[in-house]
Order: C-alpha cells, then structure tokens, then sequence
C-alpha cells in the first residue's frame, strides 16, 4: 500500500482484491477432504439445539463463561484501532509489523501447546490464557510509542493461540461425536452475541465519557480499564469448568518434555547436517585426488 501511493481508496483496494484471491484459491484445498458419509434420520432440525444446552452442564457452562467474557473481551476492539492511528498516530507500516509479529508468534504458539494440553488437560490453560489476556488493554490503555504496542502484540500472540487451540479442544472433550457439529454452532451464537453488545457497548462509553467533559484519551483509557478488568474477571470465571476427563501430566512437566524433545531433535538434525557436510568433503576430497591423478599421468 505505501508503495504503490495514489488515492487512499487505490492503496485499500490492493490488499482487499489480494486477500479475496488467497482466500478463494486456498480454499480449494478443501476439494481434496473427504468424509464419511452418514444419514441423518431426524424429520426436523431445529435452528438452535437448545437441549444440548440444557443436557450438557459441562457445555453450558462453558457458554454461559464464554459470554461474560467475550462480552468484556470485545469492549475494547473498536479502541485499539482508534489508539494506533490517533493516539500514537504510527503508520500503516508499523501496523502491518504488530500484525505480523503477533501471528508469527501464534504459529510457534499454536504447534507447542498442541503438545502439551494432549497430556496435561485443557482447563488450566483456558484459565491462564483467558485471565492473563487482560494484559493487552492494559498496555494499549498506557502506550505512549510503537514499541508498546510490539509488547502487546506479543503478548496477545501467546495467550490468544493457547486459547484458540485449548477451547475447540475442550468442546470436543465435553460433547459426543454426534453432538459437535451443534455444540460449535451453538457456542460460535452465544461468543457472536456477547461479542456484538460488547463491540457496540465499548464503542459508545468514550463518546459518553467526553459528552461528560472528559478528554478522548482518558475517555478511551477508561473504556480499557473496564474491559481489562472484565477479562480478568471473566477469564477467572473458567475455573467454574470441570476437566470431564483426567489427564496423566502437568503443563510444568510438559513444557520440560516438549523443550527438551526439541533440543533433542534439533541436536539430531544438526548431527545429521554434519554428517553430511563430512561426507560431502569426503567426496569433494576423493574428486580432487582422482583429479590429480589424471593431471600427473597427462604430465607424465
């Protein structure tokens, strides 16, 4: 965008037009899934399977934590685009750069907690992960420069993978093969609502905290603190959910496993690296005096 200038709406369109051709084009790989095939022997499929909600009291649960705290999660997301332009006022570069630094951080992320929550359970990640994510609102409410905002976005890298993996994980603990499809619709409704009040709730407090008097940024930090302390509050609420299974290890166990498998590997990886460039210079040795070989009968 910032390279190819001209009018704004000519920068937005490239981005817009690259996004949709990755999104169709990737998509196609789903041509390739196959599944098994199934008859459903029910008359009628009701919108909403409100009896799942009331038979499951894991899942339910579940849900009625999930909406308080997507509630006060999503208070502050019309503020932190408000922050970066107006307050710290960086450039679309930098924008590009904490979005890059928080998803490449959730890649790493995403493949180690993958590791661990198989075998030490998923309820004290959730807790960890929801509670502590209160932490980005926080450092937006007090940003003064871009590097805060670097900090924050490495923060919200971590926690939001671990919770994006350890939440589908636990619906799949707490619901019946048959049940999921339903339970992840069901749940995705109930995170749409709370998220869709709480957007609309954090964008109307600053406009009626400056029609008070008070100035825009104490307005927009006031707005932070009451989402950061409804994280907080939320995210502790998760410990109201029940493991329905009993996992054999600790997350503090798994990390050492999970580290020292990786030292291992990457120690084999570089033993085997090694090898080769020996045996590379074992050839390139035999090549040259073969080479020499030949010249000296020539010479001789």
């Amino acid at each position: 965008m910032t390279a190819v200038g001209g009018s704004l709406a000519n920068m937005y369109m490239i981005p817009i037009v690259l996004a949709t051709l990755c999104v169709f084009f990737s998509s196609t790989a789903m041509l390739k899934v196959r599944e098994k095939k199934f008859s459903n022997d029910s008359k009628s499929t009701p919108l909403i399977n409100w009896e799942l909600f009331r038979s499951n009291v894991n899942f339910r649960t579940l849900c009625q934590v999930s909406f308080v705290h997507s509630f006060f999660m999503s208070i502050s997301w019309p503020l932190f685009a408000i922050t970066m332009v107006r307050v710290i006022k960086i450039d679309m570069i930098q924008i590009a750069y904490i979005s890059i630094i928080s998803s490449i951080v959730a890649i790493f992320v995403r493949r180690l907690i993958g590791r661990i929550t198989d075998y030490a359970g998923r309820r004290r990640l959730i807790i960890i992960s929801r509670a502590g994510i209160f932490i980005y609102p926080t450092i937006y409410a007090f940003a003064t420069n871009f590097y805060h905002l670097v900090i924050a976005n490495l923060i919200v890298g971590v926690f939001g993978a671990i919770s994006e993996i350890v939440i589908f994980a636990y619906q799949l603990d707490v619901t019946s093969e048959g049940q999921r499809g339903a339970s992840l619709s069901l749940y995705n409704t109930v995170s749409g609502v709370a998220t869709f009040f709480g957007s609309l709730f954090g964008g109307y407090i600053p406009s009626v905290m400056m029609s008070l008097g008070l100035n825009e940024l104490v307005s927009i930090q006031l707005a932070y603190a009451i989402s950061a302390i409804g994280r907080l509050g939320g995210g502790l609420l998760f410990l109201k959910i029940k493991e329905p299974i009993s996992y054999p290890s600790t997350i503090r166990k798994e990390i050492k496993r999970v580290v020292s498998e990786d030292i291992e590997r990457t120690k084999e990886e570089l033993e085997q690296i090694e090898l080769k460039g020996e045996r590379v210079d074992y050839e390139l040795h035999e090549d040259f005096e073969l080479l020499e070989g030949r010249i000296r009968k020539k010479e001789y």
